[in-house]
């Protein structure tokens, strides 16, 4: 029995005295110790009272095994105490491989990935949720349950636990950063590192180098997509083994490159040989039946990674003593990947999970030693171009730097609707129609309390506000086209239900922020959100000097009425009849309830409107909710000109439910009529 093992059990046998959790402070991490799984998949699983007895216990680095369809279940408990009430508690639960489904007390509070068959999960990135506050037993079990789908036979369970903030903002920003983000940065100088050298070996084809430097650059772009990228446009089942069969190759390049370059072993059977390894490796991988053995066979095309990368090492260091100083560059750069890999390979064989996999770090450095190393050669190989060789290098940072900073100005999406890779491809009266979604938000009463504050503390009291608020946008894939004073636009180009979904978790998000502010001694905040949908024109306007990115549509004015007309109603939230209708089973997936129709200024057709109820545990939403047949009842008649019956009906309404704004609309608005002349109103 290995001594892990040993320690596993018992940790096993103290852990089970100790199942539930108990947890008294947020302000350091506890781990979730003991786990029950199961295989199979039961939708009744994720109950607090499921009997899990006979649930094999597993501890973090144990191996789940799924059942053979690749379904299984995890559960454990944690106890919070009744201090912890009105704190934000989350849940970290690792780089668990494969989508799932989280559930708090029974309640589906997260997704991770995409369920079969278009099957995918980012397996580089870990995963956080917050417990939603209004699920969490105080002083008494909490049950946090996981269904998942994973294409292997077995994976090693990822360490877990329970923090707070300070927890969630290392995970979300700092370890998100190293495990995805890099990566997709990384991938992105790949591609521009393999044109360029693609475009120079095509201008002096005696440059093999510079294209075998290109091909390892853009095989290594290929392997930091899928390290980085949140969503694929492939199944996972096909981008995860080319990305890993793209590394081989890549490193076989490197080799070539580098016994070309430094003319050392530059003969066809090292470079034949690396690539038939290379090859051999990927067809096993292509060929993984499953995801399990997929990261084995991976282990394997690693140990040859690093013998083909301390081969190369070999040359580099001969190239060194040799006196060839292109070769300190690509040294140094090599020293840091097999540095940086061997942190990965003693994790690897601890069983361990590190903060985040460096490998692809060492990789990225091995990549900019040699993109340093042709550079400094192709400087000393033109020396009449020599400043204009360091000027383009100069210009290469300042264009990615420059390319980041637009990207937040300009948003990447615009740029793909309008066809362009970059935001240098952009002209003047570039536009594209599309059908989209419109939200547009506001902060009610801005004015009044903008006058209370100094110019700074505006600014600083916005982009307090949207760093909670658009984040919730972005995540629903939502676009976010300008920003006006106090208020947004937004677009979503993929359904109407993504839209109120972020109209909803946005409110959500006001209400944690406005939690925030009461307990720093400021005043809560509102606001409004208005949706629409329809065709739209997205351009660029201006002129050659000065342009900017636009929408152009009467949906844009439908939208920003909405949501001006959620102050005379006094609801959260507005959507048109266009987006509605749009939805199916949108009254069974939501509560919405018929507000009537508007004349909007310019149109001569009306539009009908609706509220989104998006908090109906709220008190003053339930008489709403019970009475919104009767209410809508009326709304119809009024709109079809039975003003008598539906004042009748809006009376009676009223004295169910009095705190209603829109009752008090309706009563205004028709009591304003009858003033106007329509004297049967006034008997009646």
């Amino acid at each position: 029995m290995t001594p892990r093992r040993t320690c596993a059990i018992l940790f096993l046998a103290m852990a089970a005295t100790a199942f539930p959790l108990d947890i008294d402070r947020l302000d350091r991490n506890t781990d979730l110790p003991l786990w029950l799984a199961a295989p199979g998949d039961d939708p009744g699983r994720a109950a607090p009272g499921f009997d899990d007895s006979s649930w094999r216990r597993i501890v973090p680095g144990d191996r789940v095994e799924p059942d053979a369809s690749g379904e299984f279940w995890l559960r454990t408990e944690f106890t919070p105490s009744p201090e912890l009430r009105g704190r934000t508690i989350y849940v970290f639960l690792g780089k668990l491989p494969c989508p799932s489904e989280y559930y708090v007390n029974g309640s589906l509070v997260a997704r991770r990935g995409v369920f079969p068959p278009h099957y995918y999960v980012h397996i580089s990135d870990a995963m956080e949720f917050l417990v939603p506050d209004g699920l969490v037993r105080y002083g008494e079990p909490n049950v946090i349950a996981v269904r998942a789908v994973y294409r292997g036979s077995s994976f090693p369970l990822p360490k877990s636990y329970i923090g707070g903030e300070a927890a969630y903002s290392f995970e979300k920003y700092l370890s998100e950063l190293f495990n995805t983000r890099l990566y997709y940065i990384f991938a992105a100088i790949n591609v521009f590192a393999g044109a360029f050298f693609i475009l120079q070996f095509l201008y002096r084809r005696k440059e093999r180098a510079a294209l075998l430097f290109a091909i390892t650059s853009l095989l290594m772009a290929i392997y930091f997509y899928e390290m980085g990228s949140p969503k694929m446009l492939v199944d996972a089942w096909i981008m995860r083994p080319v990305s890993k069969a793209a590394l081989g190759f890549s490193v076989s390049f490197f080799v070539a490159f580098c016994v070309t370059y430094f003319g050392i072993h530059d003969n066809r059977f090292v470079k034949g040989t690396n690539l038939a390894v290379a090859g051999l490796f990927a067809i096993m991988i292509l060929l993984s039946p499953d995801e399990t053995t997929l990261l084995a066979r991976f282990q394997y095309l690693l140990a040859y990674v690093m013998a083909a990368i301390l081969f190369s090492l070999y040359v580099i260091v001969r190239a060194t003593v040799r006196g060839d100083k292109n070769a300190v560059p690509i040294l140094v750069g090599a020293l840091i990947g097999i540095s940086l890999s061997v942190y990965d390979i003693i994790y690897n064989l601890m069983g361990l999970e590190p903060f985040a996999w460096l490998e692809g770090i060492g990789f990225f450095a091995m990549d900019v030693s040699l993109f340093i190393s042709l550079a400094i050669r192709s400087a000393k190989a033109f020396n009449a171009l020599e400043d204009y060789s360091i000027q383009i290098e100069t210009k290469k940072n300042e264009l990615f730097l420059t390319n980041s900073a637009f990207s937040r100005f300009v948003p990447q999406e615009f740029l793909g609707f309008l066809g362009k890779e970059s935001i240098v491809e952009i002209k003047l009266g570039d536009q594209v129609l599309k059908d989209m979604t419109i939200l547009f938000s506001d902060i009610r009463s801005f004015a009044s309390i903008s006058e209370k504050m100094s110019p700074a503390e505006n600014f600083t009291f916005l982009n307090s506000y949207l760093s909670r608020i658009v984040p919730v946008i972005r995540e629903r894939n939502g676009i976010i086209d300008k920003y006006v004073g106090d208020g947004l636009m937004a677009l979503f180009p993929e359904s109407p239900e993504r839209a109120i979904e972020a109209a909803m978790e946005m409110r959500r998000a006001l209400k944690t922020y406005n939690e925030g502010r009461v307990r720093a001694g400021y005043s809560p905040i509102d606001t409004g959100i208005g949706i629409h949908a329809g065709n739209l024109i997205l351009g660029t306007i201006g002129e050659p000097h000065r342009m900017d990115t636009t929408v152009i549509s009467d949906v844009v004015n439908v939208a920003s009425r909405l949501e001006k007309l959620t102050k005379v109603f006094h609801v959260p939230i507005l959507a048109s009849g266009q987006v509605i209708e749009k939805i199916a089973n949108v009254r069974e997936r939501y509560e919405i309830r018929y507000l009537g129709q508007v004349q909007v200024k310019g149109k001569e057709i009306r539009v009908p409107i609706y509220e989104i109820i998006a908090e109906p545990e709220l008190p003053e939403n339930k008489p709403k909710i019970a009475l919104k047949s009767r209410f809508e009842h009326a709304v119809f008649l009024y709109d079809s000109g039975d003003a008598i019956g539906a004042l009748r009906e809006f009376r009676e309404l009223a004295a169910k439910s009095p705190r209603d704004p829109a009752l008090s609309y309706y009563l205004d608005l028709i009591t304003r009529v009858a003033e106007a002349g329509i004297e049967e109103l006034e008997e009646e």
